[in-house]
């Protein structure tokens, strides 16, 4: 009797947990209820303290990342480590006239404008492969783990070339008119998009090309009267894209899904495609961080009490930054609020710290309660 009564005891624990366990998957998978808790757990006013800080000089030409635990920054021609300890790490000096330097997520990729080689180097500066081209090599970017070259050749025509993370070309794609502004690939590479901004006797106009890795086009879309900004290959291979008036989604065979007009200047956007959430930093006039899900709807809409102009995005916090100023949001939330007396050139964003890159120092900051 006492054993079954203890089984039955053991039974109703196990039943307990589970339908616990199954509520907490409920409540963390609704993202309404999910921002409320944040809210109330980041309901404290938090600010950033110094913990140590390096002397240097910070260029105008300055690029900066963070790679396994190292800061990278390429500076004055000169690529340079320091670990979180602040501690120097010579890598690199950069003896090319006209350099151009790209810190990624995983590599550095180190040309010169004009020529067609690009290295690609590791974060000690030792060389994990090179790439050559016969045009003239524009300016590099990177894109989801895609390096994309923006070449020009000897006709003056404007090519993109996108590499994987071995520097083997996926993709490739030249227009006759106009100047490529933007390019994104599809996660199985076998498709890409283009965006030009042409001119014609009628005026200007924007241009979308969808291309097949293999077969060449498969589409082309005009948009009239407008600048085409951005292009991202969300799910499903749809398209989204953003220009100086407007915000589409095409499908991937060009269907119109959404658009939505813009009423003020965007000053930057972040894409997380886990949470299929768009971040917006609208400013100007009025000030507002707006999130849309995929579906063009707003998720919500935050008046800010100043302009910035970048936003950084860490595992769900949004930061956001000016020339002198930082806030932290998570949800509906402010959760940070930081004044430098020093102008402020850019964050980075990492779990153990907050760097700040200025003038005349870079910073290595933690957040804190305020007093």
């Amino acid at each position: 009797m006492i054993t079954e009564e203890r089984q039955n005891v053991k039974k109703k624990k196990i039943g307990r947990f589970i339908v616990l366990f199954i509520l907490i998957i409920m409540i963390f998978s609704n993202a309404a209820i999910r921002d409320k808790i944040y809210s109330l757990l980041y309901k404290q006013n938090r600010t950033l303290n110094l913990v140590k800080e390096v002397n240097i000089g910070i260029f105008e030409d300055y690029q900066a990342n963070v790679i396994d635990n190292k800061l990278l920054i390429y500076n004055n021609k000169v690529i340079s480590a320091y670990d979180f300890e602040g501690n120097f790490h010579a890598i690199k000096e950069i003896s090319y006239e006209k350099p151009i330097v790209h810190i990624g997520t995983n590599n550095i990729y180190v040309c010169n404008k004009g020529n067609s080689k690009i290295s690609a180097l590791d974060s000690n500066g030792d060389e994990l492969w090179t790439y050559e081209v016969d045009q003239s090599i524009s300016y590099i970017t990177e894109k989801d783990k895609h390096l994309i070259v923006f070449l020009k050749d000897d006709k003056n025509i404007e090519w993109v070339n996108i590499l994987d993370v071995k520097g083997n070309v996926v993709a490739k794609g030249n227009v006759a008119d106009g100047k490529i502004i933007s390019t994104d690939i599809c996660k199985d590479e076998k498709d890409f998009v283009l965006g030009t901004i042409n001119t014609s006797n009628e005026g200007m106009f924007s241009h979308l090309i969808k291309y097949s890795a293999t077969n060449g086009i498969m589409w082309q879309e005009i948009i009239e009267d407008e600048i085409i900004e951005s292009i991202d290959i969300l799910i499903n291979n749809s398209n989204l894209v953003v220009t100086d008036s407007k915000i589409y989604l095409l499908s991937e065979k060009k269907a119109l899904l959404w658009s939505r007009e813009i009423s003020e200047t965007i000053c930057d956007m972040k894409i997380d495609r886990q949470e299929k959430k768009i971040f917006i930093l609208l400013g100007e006039k009025k000030c507002f961080l707006e999130i849309i899900d995929f579906n063009g709807r707003t998720i919500n809409k935050i008046e800010l009490d100043k302009s910035y102009d970048n936003i950084n995005y860490y595992r769900g916090d949004v930061f956001l930054s000016n020339d002198n100023s930082i806030i932290a949001i998570k949800g509906n939330t402010k959760f940070l609020s930081f004044k430098s007396n020093d102008s402020i050139k850019g964050i980075l964003v990492t779990q153990e710290y907050i760097i700040l890159l200025q003038d005349e120092k870079i910073k290595f900051m933690k957040i804190t309660s305020s007093k």
